[in-house]
């Protein structure tokens, strides 16, 4: 029996769902609302000098990483999924 590799795929799109639902809201949150409207967080915080060293730091660069690639791979596989659904759809 030959073994597939979908099951990898299957848990990079979840792992990617998850990490957007408990911390995608965050960013949107403390760019949209918090940090123009000084409720909570200092415009300090996302000062350019600020971002740039979370930016350069290893650790920074590890996280940005993971969290656009598992984004991007929960988008494009929903939009692929999306897509093959509507085209067997019409059939």
């Amino acid at each position: 029996m030959k073994r597939s590799i979908a099951p990898i795929f299957w848990l990079l799109f979840g792992a990617g769902g998850m990490l957007a639902a408990l911390f995608g809201p965050a960013p949107v949150i403390m760019t949209g609302i918090a940090i123009p409207t000084g409720v909570g967080l200092s415009p300090a915080v996302m000062d350019y000098s600020h971002a740039m060293a979370f930016g350069r730091h290893p650790t920074g660069k590890l996280v940005l990483l993971t969290v656009i690639v598992l984004f991007a791979w929960h988008g494009a596989e929903r939009i692929y999924l999306t897509l093959k659904d509507m085209h067997y759809g019409q059939d």
